[in-house]
């Protein structure tokens, strides 16, 4: 499915639910309750304005009285059950009949929210493809995790459309549902939100207490909370404003109303597209972590981090480095196809060796030959460690395009990936464990320094955002006051 047909299906649904309300919509029945004090051969109903609408029947049934309008001049009009209650039709230059207001529900409103939901069936079949065909490119894509994101909050919306397809229609009440959908979202996830937040905090404590206090050492927790209050603030804000008289959120002439459905609709759309990249992106660190590569591979990158004092590898350099050594039997055992190992890391100032000189010992003490060893010792970051190490394989072999792997750990291998992508490098990685406590707030700085190296597509998204959520502000405006 192509992206001409996601937009042909929405020219499509846009006439075909237009058509509807046209057709059916020049007649519209108005359902009130019947007082039991009140005889219904006393109802009378009247008009301010004979020329706009017709009536065409009355019934009663069930304690309740049905009045069927049909249309005769654009315009607005007031209407009154004597004894009952009053209520304003408005009539389009189409002929179609709203309850009140210009955007208002009407005879065959409800196509719109199932409309919208057909829609976004649409979208998500197209978005599987895409994340079927992105994914078949390469798992080390940061489209695969937004798509994931995508389409877990166009699951929710469509369930969102087709229950409310029961409840209302119209075009405003449509604008007024898409504003909630996001801090729906963020309610009906709060639990697992609120209990992901405690574990991630309890996680930190530990980390805290066994690596110190430091922001690196701290990041889950700010997390957490920015999750939680991102997703209670919009409600707590609403309940607030409606009771105090500090500001009048109550007049739907005013200004302060439609700055409140603002402020609310875009920090509970903003929460709810930043869960959506958390939960694409950990779905997708958790695919890349568990992968294992081609057993076709020449060569493998051991990328570094920092060195112990003594000048051996840690606990964490030394995990990467023996998972290289075990990826490498497992293919000697499965192909016969032996592999060179590529360390890479420079020498940090506070560090005695280099990270690829402590690798390279490790890997020597090992077992590896040293000829199957090749050293790259000057790159001071990922980029460079993957930049540095294609041109010196380069340079071993000849090949332009070398098989290639690389190891790290568990945590780092999804954004490791993406960055040799992004340098046209095929690479494939496997990760090595860490402690579960260091597991967590280490995967949330990879998460926090995937969403800066991305910062120009998520700014392009919050102003999307913005513009949308003013868009939908704005037809609720209109409705209310023209």
């Amino acid at each position: 499915m192509s992206k001409k047909i996601l937009v042909i299906s929405a020219l499509l649904l846009t006439v075909f639910s237009f058509a509807l309300v046209c057709f059916t919509g020049r007649t519209y029945t108005a359902v009130s309750l019947l007082p039991q004090d009140i005889n219904p051969d006393d109802i009378s109903v009247k008009f301010d304005n004979e020329n706009i609408v017709a009536l065409n029947d009355v019934t009663i049934k069930d304690g309740k009285i049905r009045l069927e309008f049909r249309s005769l001049n654009p315009g607005r009009v007031s209407v009154y059950l004597e004894g009952i209650s009053g209520f304003s039709l408005y009539v389009h230059k189409t002929g179609v009949i709203t309850d009140g207001t210009f955007f208002g529900n009407c005879t065959g409103g409800r196509i719109i929210p199932l409309a919208f939901a057909l829609y976004g069936i649409f979208v998500i079949i197209y978005l599987i493809l895409k994340y079927r065909r992105d994914t078949a490119e390469s798992i080390y894509q940061y489209k695969n995790a937004v798509t994931l994101g995508i389409i877990i909050f166009a699951a929710f919306f469509i369930m969102n459309q087709i229950f409310s397809a029961f409840r209302e229609g119209g075009i405003a009440n449509q604008a007024s549902l898409i504003l909630r959908t996001p801090n729906s979202f963020s309610l009906f996830t709060f639990p697992l939100a609120f209990i992901l937040s405690v574990l991630i905090v309890i996680s930190n404590i530990t980390l805290i207490r066994k690596e110190g206090r430091n922001l690196r050492n701290m990041l889950g927790i700010f997390l957490g909370l920015f999750l939680c209050v991102g997703i209670i603030f919009p409600y707590a804000l609403g309940e607030f404003l409606q009771r105090t008289t500090l500001v009048d959120v109550h007049n739907e002439n005013g200004a302060a109303l439609y700055i409140e459905l603002f402020v609310e609709g875009f920090i509970s759309a903003a929460v709810a597209y930043l869960e959506c990249i958390l939960a694409g992106t950990v779905i997708m660190s958790v695919i890349a972590a568990k992968r294992i590569p081609d057993f076709d591979r020449d060569y493998i990158l051991i990328l570094g981090c920092k060195v112990g004092n003594d000048g051996k590898v840690t606990k964490l350099l030394g995990s990467r480095a023996q998972r290289a050594v075990d990826f490498a039997r497992m293919q000697k055992e499965k192909t016969g196809r032996d592999i060179v190992f590529v360390p890479s890391g420079g020498k940090g100032s506070d560090e005695p060796v280099s990270e690829a000189h402590a690798i390279k010992d490790y890997l020597i003490e090992s077992g590896i030959p040293e000829e199957k060893i090749i050293l790259e010792d000057k790159s001071a970051n990922t980029d460079e460690n993957f930049r540095f190490s294609i041109g010196k394989i380069k340079e071993f072999s000849g090949e332009e395009n070398p098989k290639t792997a690389f190891s790290t750990t568990n945590y780092h291998v999804f954004r490791s990936g993406m960055i040799a992508f992004k340098q046209g490098i095929d690479a494939q990685g496997i990760g090595a464990p860490t402690k579960r406590y260091f597991w967590i707030n280490a995967f949330i700085r990879e998460f926090v320094a995937t969403l800066f190296s991305e910062k120009k597509k998520h700014l392009i998204m919050l102003a999307s955002l913005t513009a949308f959520t003013v868009y939908l502000v704005l037809i609720i405006c209109f409705n209310n006051n023209l």
